[in-house]
């Protein structure tokens, strides 16, 4: 449900918080990947949310407007320490995914690799990573990036694919260039990010009880 007066200035200053973490480089960079996954590599995805119709018909301006959340629209499940572990300490040689998804999971992962250096919150922010995987991120050599992004291809997923409205609401926003139902999406993004990774973060509290 959006909010009017003080409590869209509320969520307008909530979805701004990642700004303050990420410069305005990185966050650019953030934005340019997500206008490539909805232009180019989203409609090609077998697992589609229902409104993968209407993002596929975005002119280029609403797409910018609707690429332009402070986290990705892509996810590689960075919540899943197990999977990432596992893909981590997989040498087997992997097949790049193709036509433009190639192209995008690498820049993705080179993106995801200087989110892990930059700060203790850019990854988390951006793209849902709990600690243990930006652990594990950060012990990846620039040299084996190529060979990441091909291991975590079939993984690739738009982000809260199930969920019933936020990308309805993305997309109606970015049609009407509704900035105060954008600013809504865009929070309730930031909510959504912290509810996924909260299990991982409440594990090492109970296993000390």
């Amino acid at each position: 449900m959006l909010l009017s007066g003080e409590g869209v200035r509320d969520q307008i200053a909530a979805a701004e918080r990642p700004r303050r973490v990420v410069d305005a480089t990185t966050l650019r960079g953030v934005h340019d990947l997500n206008r490539q996954f909805l232009g180019g590599v989203l409609p090609a995805l077998q697992e589609r949310p229902t409104a993968i119709a209407a993002v596929a018909a975005l002119t280029p301006a609403a797409r910018s407007l609707a690429a332009e959340c402070p986290y990705s629209l892509y996810d590689f499940r960075f919540a899943d320490a197990d999977l990432w572990r596992s893909i981590a300490a997989d040498s087997r040689p992997a097949l790049a995914p193709p036509g433009p998804a190639a192209a995008f999971c690498r820049a993705a992962a080179f993106l995801t690799w200087h989110l892990v250096r930059s700060s203790e919150l850019a990854a988390p922010l951006t793209l849902g990573m709990v600690p243990a995987v930006v652990d594990l991120w950060r012990t990846i050599p620039l040299s084996l990036l190529d060979h990441v992004a091909a291991t975590a291809a079939p993984f690739l997923a738009p982000r809260w694919a199930g969920h019933p409205t936020f990308w309805s609401l993305l997309v109606d926003g970015a049609v009407s260039g509704n900035l105060e139902q954008l600013a809504g999406v865009r929070l309730l993004g930031l909510q959504l990010l912290a509810t996924d990774s909260l299990p991982a973060r409440l594990a090492p509290v109970a296993a000390v009880r």
